[in-house]
């Protein structure tokens, strides 16, 4: 999966380089952002970036969220970076091979798609990312379609309108529903499995590569006119 969707991703800043932007928000397709993160990075065009520190998880099903600190360890829609940190091959275009993207971010591919990783390998290369000062993304969880699988276990709140106002969130269910699904079985529940998922996450400092010993496929053959 990483080398799929490092490959895909780096297809972004490749694409982005046409506009000339100061900055680049990698955003997974389900997730949200604040309303104000653009203008807030376009107020501050020398900045060296931005971690979203703190960040809200919702629950679709649900219809609740929580508060989640150190953000950036459970979501990638977390990271505010100059688009020149990417160093973006000027030769390489949108239609670039997997094989040929791979070959151009190096090991940037990886330790920047995987959000367990990104952090301190920007920190390790010189860059000291500021955290937002607000909470600047939503994790949506639980809504039929998330590779990871994670839920929102533990007490959660009740769907709140500035989640619509800051976030452009829409609840899912009605308000007495809502009620019952944030205070049922799993709001008693510890969320024991979070705090292990931070602990275990790798780092690159003795961390395993996700891609160590991967073969990638071969460039499919371009059909016959």
């Amino acid at each position: 999966m990483i080398w799929d969707k490092g490959t895909k991703n780096a297809v972004g800043p490749i694409a982005a380089r046409a506009f000339a932007p100061y900055y680049v928000m990698p955003v997974d397709a389900d997730d949200f952002v604040h309303r104000e993160i653009a203008a807030f990075a376009h107020a501050a065009p020398s900045s060296p970036g931005w971690v979203v520190t703190r960040g809200w998880v919702y629950s679709r099903a649900r219809n609740a969220y929580a508060l989640r600190r150190k953000f950036f360890h459970i979501c990638g829609t977390s990271f505010i970076v100059p688009f020149d940190a990417y160093e973006v091959p000027p030769d390489l275009t949108v239609s670039a091979t997997q094989q040929e993207i791979a070959q151009a971010f190096g090991e940037r591919m990886e330790n920047l798609v995987e959000h367990g990783y990104a952090f301190d390998w920007w920190r390790e290369h010189g860059r000291r990312l500021e955290p937002l000062p607000f909470a600047g993304a939503v994790y949506q969880v639980e809504t039929g379609e998330n590779h990871a699988g994670n839920v929102l276990v533990g007490p959660a709140l009740p769907y709140g309108s500035h989640l619509y106002r800051d976030f452009g969130v829409r609840p899912s269910r009605g308000r007495a529903s809502t009620l019952w699904a944030s205070l049922e079985a799993p709001a008693f529940k510890p969320d024991r499995g979070f705090k292990a998922r931070q602990q275990a996450l790798p780092g690159t400092k003795g961390g395993v590569s996700y891609l160590a010993g991967y073969s990638p496929p071969g460039d499919p053959a371009v059909p016959s006119p």
